[in-house]
């Protein structure tokens, strides 16, 4: 978990101002998506297993695409390690009698490995989606290939909405982690790394407070 240098709290509380396209006086614009697009709002088109009959994707998130950097560095060094590997494993450490069909197969399954390894990587990024609608919010996560987890949480039992954001990258790229606090079955919820949290936290809080002015 990243540690917090920034940190706001948002209560549920009534508010009396609100129209089609603003939650609480939050502006929420209509977005086009891409294959890789990590933050939309009201984006056209998207929807979703479970979703009810005149329920609208207000926010649509996934973890924002620079905590990918590392892995991609390290993914980008394990392609040319090989290049690097054999003729020192040739010159220096001399095991140059090893045929060269065993060299294909050891480069061969180096190369299946990195691979792999790159795609569960980003499996596990691009799969693992936030939505905030009009009802509720959702978190659904890939905990591995075959394993999905939805959880899901009404606005009616939201209790409070925090966020934190801390470090350099976190600052540079505007993203950040959400804590929502809830009195279902599924007590917090936790949506991590997305991209602009304090506005995601305020579209969430205009949404509660709209819900309980209702009741």
């Amino acid at each position: 978990m990243m540690q917090s240098n920034d940190h706001s709290n948002y209560h549920a509380h009534q508010s009396h101002h609100h129209n089609e396209d603003k939650i609480d006086d939050i502006p929420l614009r209509y977005d086009r998506m891409n294959l890789f697009t990590c933050y939309a709002e009201r984006p056209f088109g998207v929807k979703f297993e479970t979703q009810h009959q005149g329920e609208e994707v207000l926010i649509f998130m996934r973890p924002h695409w620079a905590i990918n950097i590392p892995w991609v560095i390290f993914f980008i060094f394990l392609i040319f390690a090989p290049l690097f590997i054999v003729p020192f494993s040739i010159l220096v450490i001399g095991v140059s009698d090893i045929p060269f069909k065993y060299y294909v197969v050891g480069i061969a399954f180096w190369y299946l490995a990195t691979f792999g390894y790159a795609l569960l990587n980003f499996t596990l990024w691009y799969y693992n989606l936030y939505i905030v609608t009009n009802e509720r919010v959702i978190d659904i996560d890939f905990l591995q290939l075959l394993y999905k987890r939805f959880s899901e949480a009404r606005l009616s039992n939201i209790e409070d909405v925090t966020y934190t954001a801390g470090g350099f990258f976190a600052a540079l790229f505007n993203y950040g982690n959400i804590y929502i606090q809830t009195a279902g079955q599924v007590t917090n919820f936790e949506f991590d790394y997305i991209p602009k949290p304090a506005h995601v936290m305020k579209v969430i809080g205009g949404l509660v407070r709209k819900v309980h002015h209702k009741t």
